[in-house]
């Protein structure tokens, strides 16, 4: 599906995290659908989404291929399906109805598969999804879909992380980039495992600002009639995959336990992985690998600012995959006990100088007179906060400009309220 032509505008992507090869070394399981509504029912949940979890303790790895041997006893007929083990939810993450096993993306083609189970049964295994007619603005089904794109507008090159996707086109996050609504340019989309690519033909359609200045952009794809089957395979490949890694997933609730705790036990039950955070609104992301965090972000931030600004959250929910996605490298390697124990002491420190009293969008104002007289005895961050107040941008700008942890500059800018230096604004 990849084409050579496509190497220039996928470095930023190839660079971002070794692919997954899938194994030449070959396994097989054996499944039993003892009646056809219970058949349907997996094909309807799973199937049809290109994904299969089939729990159990097994050895085998991402990237490894399975033969599915699929009994159907009711009819007495079997199929044989192809997949490739897409995450593993090891036995040390099982908890509750979250039982250990391997999610499989399938490779078999999602029109074989629905044909030979209808032929096999006899039975009507719903109707597939049409493909959007060339120029066609109608919706088509969209899915979940956690990865890097890039899209190419006016010659420049802009990497973009993806939300969902679907035959159509697909929403996308920006780093508070205008491309310009109604232009045009061309995605590139590249499939995390294999590192096969596909670039389309695209028009932004809508653009709106959401949290920490990003942008979301909704694109519309636009595909002559002969490259239909091309690009609705690798976008049935690209959702097959996401639906098998949610399937492999362990959720929870951040009320259950301190996100630190989470993050220590995911840690310790897996060599890597990738662990999703939200709060309200806000969102946040945590990669690690080999006892480090290789990858923070939330919004604007990233590192060693983002993990304190995490541990802040004490409602909402987590969900963690085993694996690890590519991803845009913003964090130096961190060890994780020693950046759960630094950002700790720096949540504490934000709680302990009245975070609660405070908003992102609080405006101060700062008295020039008294800043003057007693600038030689401010450190760096109180001159950085009152430069930055000086300039109106308000609390939240200035949490996610500012280097210093969020708990520093808390600690700062309550000095300089109680100093009369800054004030808050009428």
């Amino acid at each position: 599906m990849g084409s050579p032509d496509l190497n220039d505008h996928l470095d930023r992507l190839e660079d971002a995290a070794p692919t997954v090869r899938p194994s030449d070394a070959s396994v097989s399981v054996r499944l039993t659908y003892s009646s056809l509504k219970e058949a349907q029912k997996v094909f309807a949940e799973s199937l049809r989404r290109g994904a299969l979890f089939v729990t159990g303790e097994f050895e085998w790895q991402p990237g490894q291929h399975v033969q599915l041997h699929v009994d159907l006893p009711f009819c007495g007929r079997s199929l044989e399906i192809a997949g490739i083990v897409a995450a593993v939810r090891p036995t040390a993450l099982a908890h509750d109805d979250e039982e250990a096993g391997i999610a499989l993306q399938l490779r078999t083609p999602l029109a074989a598969l629905r044909s030979e189970l209808e032929e096999a049964t006899g039975a009507w295994f719903g109707t597939p999804d049409e493909p959007p007619a060339h120029g066609d603005r109608r919706a088509t089904p969209r899915g979940p879909a956690h990865g890097l794109a890039t899209l190419v507008v006016r010659g420049s090159r802009f990497p973009a992380e993806m939300l969902n996707l679907s035959y159509g086109g697909m929403l996308v996050l920006l780093e508070g980039l205008d491309l310009g609504l109604g232009g045009s340019g061309t995605a590139v989309l590249q499939h995390p495992h294999t590192g096969e690519a596909v670039s389309v033909e695209c028009r932004i359609i809508s653009q709106a600002p959401c949290d920490h200045g990003r942008m979301a952009a909704g694109i519309q794809f636009h595909y002559p009639a002969r490259r239909i089957d091309e690009v609705m395979a690798f976008i049935d490949d690209l959702q097959g995959l996401q639906h098998a890694k949610e399937l492999a997933q362990v959720r929870g609730s951040l009320g259950d336990a301190p996100l630190e705790d989470v993050i220590q036990t995911l840690a310790g039950a897996s060599s890597e992985g990738t662990l999703r955070v939200s709060c309200g609104d806000e969102e946040g992301i945590l990669i690690h690998r080999d006892g480090q965090i290789v990858h923070a972000a939330t919004g604007l931030v990233s590192g060693m600012k983002a993990v304190s600004r995490l541990l802040l959250w004490s409602e909402g929910r987590f969900a963690y995959q085993a694996s690890i996605d590519p991803f845009e490298a913003t964090t130096e390697p961190l060890p994780i006990e020693a950046a759960l124990l630094s950002a700790t002491v720096n949540r504490d420190e934000a709680v302990r100088h009245g975070i609660a009293a405070f908003h992102p969008d609080d405006i101060f104002d700062v008295n020039t007179d008294l800043l003057d007289q007693v600038d030689s005895k401010l450190e760096d961050v109180h001159r950085e906060i009152a430069d930055h107040v000086r300039m109106g941008f308000p609390l939240g700008a200035i949490l996610d400009i500012l280097v210093q942890g969020d708990g520093v500059i808390y600690k700062a800018l309550v000095e300089l309220l109680e100093s009369g230096v800054v004030a808050r604004s009428n």
